[in-house]
């Protein structure tokens, strides 16, 4: 008798082979990019994205640190990762510019850019 059966709620419902959409989607539920969070800040408030940005730096500026949400970065090995939290690091650098900036323009590669990856 196999003991390691799998669950509900492991994505493997009907006994069929789990969906793995699902599964990494449940795992990473609670993850929101500050780029998607700005995104829907600016729709919602009928806004632009510096604008959205510049709110967003404003209120956690102005909130106590225990009061702040954790910055995390999604890992594709490891899943939600936390990342330093001080007003130097890579989320706070993004955020200002953006709050400076706006959004990042996606330009296209030069034209000697190599994309391919070796293996």
């Amino acid at each position: 008798m196999n003991e390691n059966k799998p669950t509900a709620g492991d994505g493997n419902e009907g006994g069929g082979m789990p969906n793995i959409a699902e599964l990494l989607e449940k795992e990473d539920e609670d993850f929101v990019s500050l780029h998607e969070l700005l995104t829907a800040m600016a729709e919602g408030f009928h806004a632009t994205y510096q604008d959205a940005a510049r709110l967003l730096l404003r209120r956690l500026k102005n909130t106590d640190e225990d009061d702040r949400p954790a910055w995390c970065r999604l890992d594709l090995d490891h899943g939600i990762v936390a990342i330093g939290s001080g007003q130097e690091s890579g989320p706070w650098t993004c955020l200002r510019q953006a709050a400076a900036n706006g959004e990042p323009q996606n330009d296209p590669p030069p034209e000697d850019f190599d994309d391919d990856i070796p293996f």
